[in-house]
């Protein structure tokens, strides 16, 4: 049995070279998961970072249609409504002030763009590709707001050929949603994506002496948006 031991530990591991000209294997290629958290595009295997990433199937089984609703899917999050401000916290590490001169802790980005203010993290999220949550300081990359961590926001890009989606939602409370989208290919270097979101749900809250109930929800947008593809 010794001997077995140490000819197990010695032995070692071989690799098949791969063939010039071969073709890789699509299980494999679709298991890889690109992230751009280092503003590059990257394996996220190879990302030095405590990361989650987190793709559309994921968004769209959890139901997220606004930021709060991230907590579904992310646990390390802690977001907070206080009335027309949101604030978050990653792994605990947050900014309570509603101040708008005050530096956040969390940084938060849409395609690379620094939206990181209480007053318009109220907002509806939809026709996301993919949703990046890094924990941990990242003030290498994100600048001195990003002490807890950041969020990225990818969102969906023009395809290259025509092509539209929509998915429509009835629930309890009269809830409603309706998503679609639709990609218009400009020659091959441009594309236009049109896309948008109802979402509407009647209230629950009920007090005894008033018929009406409160805590109505209702969440609308629309995004026009031209992607340039670099030439081929």
């Amino acid at each position: 049995m010794s001997g077995c031991a140490l000819f197990a530990v010695a032995s070692p591991a071989l690799a098949q070279d791969a063939i010039p000209g071969a073709e890789s294997d699509p299980a494999v290629d679709a298991n890889v998961i690109i992230v751009t958290a280092q503003n590059r595009s990257q394996n996220v295997q190879d990302v030095p970072i405590a990361i989650d990433v987190f793709g559309d199937d994921a968004i769209e089984d959890a139901g997220i249609t606004d930021f709060q609703d991230l907590t579904r899917i992310a646990p390390v999050l802690n977001i907070t409504q206080d009335a027309n401000n949101t604030r978050v916290a990653v792994r605990g590490v947050g900014t309570n002030s509603n101040d708008e001169a005050q530096d956040q802790s969390v940084a938060i980005n849409i395609d690379g763009e620094y939206i990181n203010r209480p007053n318009v993290l109220n907002l509806a999220l939809f026709d996301i590709e993919r949703i990046e949550v890094l924990r941990g300081p990242q003030g290498t990359l994100y600048g001195r707001n990003a002490t807890g961590g950041a969020i990225n926001f990818i969102t969906r890009k023009a395809g290259t050929e025509f092509g539209a989606d929509i998915n429509a939602t009835y629930g309890n409370y009269n809830h409603v949603k309706v998503e679609g989208g639709v990609d218009l290919p400009l020659g091959e270097i441009a594309g236009l994506r049109v896309s948008g979101l109802y979402n509407k749900r009647d209230g629950y809250f009920f007090h005894p002496n008033r018929a009406a109930a409160g805590n109505d929800r209702v969440r609308s947008g629309t995004v026009l948006a031209i992607w340039v593809r670099a030439p081929r």
